[in-house]
């Protein structure tokens, strides 16, 4: 789990995550209100951004930092040891919201635990569900996995980096991956095509 360390691009004034090499992206969606609580040491962290939805990744980018910093969130599906769907989420006390908040309990291989929260808007509850999907099945794959037996784990090469950071020519392969295809290998489940 990693906090404001994410390396980002911008790209159109909007930030993207850099993807790691062989890393395919599922789903992303904006806006969503996201929010993690830390058990230890406790703190909350909250913002409106976009989620992103890979198979090595939970990733969330703020669309501007909040007065306490928080810009930006991201845990390795394959450190994670247990997710739990929780009926209510620790930072809503409205029940009406619920249909819309995906909450998580989880804990990490290193011990670490904290609660996650994202709230799609009414028109998007259709999302959310799609995330549900794919997190399930993420999840599950990358806890089969054994973390060492995991390609592309890694950060991109700085060839390959720069190529992407710096490509803006509509035939490229980086450029077409965040205009026209934001699934990249990922496919929709059957219930959503």
């Amino acid at each position: 789990m990693y906090v404001n360390t994410l390396p980002v691009r911008i790209r159109n004034g909007h930030k993207f995550p850099i993807p790691l090499e062989n890393e395919s992206y599922y789903h992303r969606h904006q806006p969503v209100e996201f929010s993690i609580k830390f058990k230890s040491p406790p703190m909350v962290q909250s913002a409106t951004g976009m989620i992103f939805l890979t198979d090595k990744r939970i990733i969330f980018i703020a669309y501007e930092p909040s007065s306490d910093g928080f810009e930006n969130f991201y845990v390795m599906l394959a450190d994670v040891v247990s997710s739990v769907k929780q009926k209510k989420s620790f930072f809503d006390f409205n029940s009406y919201f619920q249909h819309n908040t995906i909450a998580l309990e989880m804990t990490l291989r290193d011990k670490t635990s904290f609660n996650m929260s994202i709230t799609y808007d009414d028109e998007d509850s259709e999302q959310k569900g799609i995330f549900e999907d794919y997190y399930g099945m993420l999840l599950s794959w990358a806890t089969k996995t054994k973390p060492e037996k995991i390609v592309g784990g890694r950060p991109l090469s700085i060839t390959t980096l720069t190529s992407f950071v710096s490509d803006d020519r509509p035939d490229s392969a980086y450029f077409s991956t965040w205009s026209t295809n934001p699934f990249r290998d990922g496919e929709k489940p059957p219930a959503y095509s």
